[in-house]
């Protein structure tokens, strides 16, 4: 197993304390075999910012796969850490108004579909 690195910030936890008693580590990694290394050459780990945590999320981003199969659409998964933004209730809030103005008979399918966009965005 090998460790992928990373990028962004060096750290992925902190004590939530100031100067000089703040301690920081990078406690949280990924790790990767050769096997699914060779398969995903251009894979990455960046440690993502939040301010409601003492610990950073990990985002990893593994490129395309260099095996030849053709590329799926992906499904949609609803991250649950969004709610944790003002601004992306507004982004499905107003997504949803913006469908049911329109057109109030509109099905339910169509107005999630209209919130999925707004939030991919």
């Amino acid at each position: 197993m090998f460790d992928m690195g990373y990028s962004e910030f060096k750290f992925t936890w902190c004590n939530n304390f100031t100067s000089p008693n703040s301690t920081r580590a990078r406690l949280d990694r990924c790790l990767a075999s050769k096997d699914w290394l060779d398969r995903f050459p251009r894979a990455s780990l960046v440690h993502l910012s939040i301010n409601t945590s003492d610990h950073l999320p990990l985002f990893i981003s593994w490129g395309e796969q260099t095996t030849g199969h053709a590329k799926q659409k992906s499904r949609f998964h609803f991250e649950a850490g969004w709610c944790l933004y003002v601004s992306n209730k507004e982004v499905v809030r107003n997504a949803w108004e913006k469908i049911r103005e329109l057109d109030p008979g509109m099905n339910i399918f169509e107005s999630i579909s209209n919130c999925i966009l707004e939030l991919l965005k």
